[in-house]
């Protein structure tokens, strides 16, 4: 490979933004119409490595748009007026486009800047206890049990995938900020939603040094995910994604 005794190597990881995943739904018991969705990514921070359904437009980097949604009360999204791709340029053309979805996805991977993903001030618990506490936080976040089921079984395996014989007994943890996340992901959403809640979660494994967190500190991190609007358009946003950082 080129390398010299005693040559200093220096490793650059590249982390994963995982599973941000955006649900939206009605809370007035009417179907929104025409709702458009916009991410555009910070491009010196990450760049897009999935999406997930088709988008209506993406330069596949750093910005996506998901357009003229029909949003249910139920969390149904039905995509009208979806493009259509021309038959001849189909490998399978007897296949039907899905219009109905019931979230959007995305996940970034970083460059060499991780200014913005740091744990300086995370909190800590038993890794025995982490599950119990992240489903804790999340209700009181709001989130549905199918979305903390789905948070809490992503992220487990990345902690038992890094550390499979329970050398460290601690998770470290802490939520960006609505301002932190916006300015590395910032989420449009036209009609403006009522509520946003964007709970993007980094964590790490932590020794048995470090200094086990209590409830009244934990609590404090809940309002960081919340957005709420003067808008009336009935319409509730609710995103969450994860970062394990090594």
């Amino acid at each position: 490979y080129g390398i010299s005794r005693e040559q200093t190597l220096h490793l650059l990881v590249r982390l994963c933004g995982g599973k941000p995943i955006i649900r939206l739904r009605s809370s007035n018991d009417t179907i929104i119409s025409n709702v458009n969705v916009r991410l555009d990514l910070a491009n010196t921070i990450w760049y897009l490595s999935s999406i997930y359904p088709k988008p209506s437009n993406t330069d596949e980097m750093s910005f996506v748009e998901w357009n003229n949604i029909q949003v249910h009360p139920d969390g149904r999204l039905l995509f009208e007026n979806k493009h259509e791709i021309e038959e001849a340029d189909r490998i399978f053309p007897s296949m039907v486009d899905e219009n109905e979805h019931q979230m959007l996805f995305w996940e970034a991977l970083t460059h060499n800047n991780l200014s913005v993903f740091t744990l300086d001030k995370g909190l800590c618990v038993p890794r025995q206890d982490f599950s119990r506490v992240l489903n804790y936080l999340l209700k009181k976040m709001s989130f549905s049990s199918e979305d903390r089921d789905d948070m809490v079984t992503y992220i487990l395996p990345h902690l038992d995938d890094a550390d499979p014989e329970y050398r460290n007994p601690n998770v470290i943890f802490r939520f960006l900020s609505q301002d932190e996340y916006s300015s590395v992901a910032q989420l449009n959403i036209r009609p403006q939603p009522e509520q946003v809640i964007r709970a993007f979660l980094l964590y790490r494994l932590g020794n048995k040094e470090e200094h086990t967190s209590n409830i009244d500190e934990m609590e404090k991190i809940i309002d960081l995910a919340y957005n709420r609007n003067s808008s009336s358009s009935g319409l509730v946003v609710h995103e969450w994604g994860s970062m394990f950082l090594y």
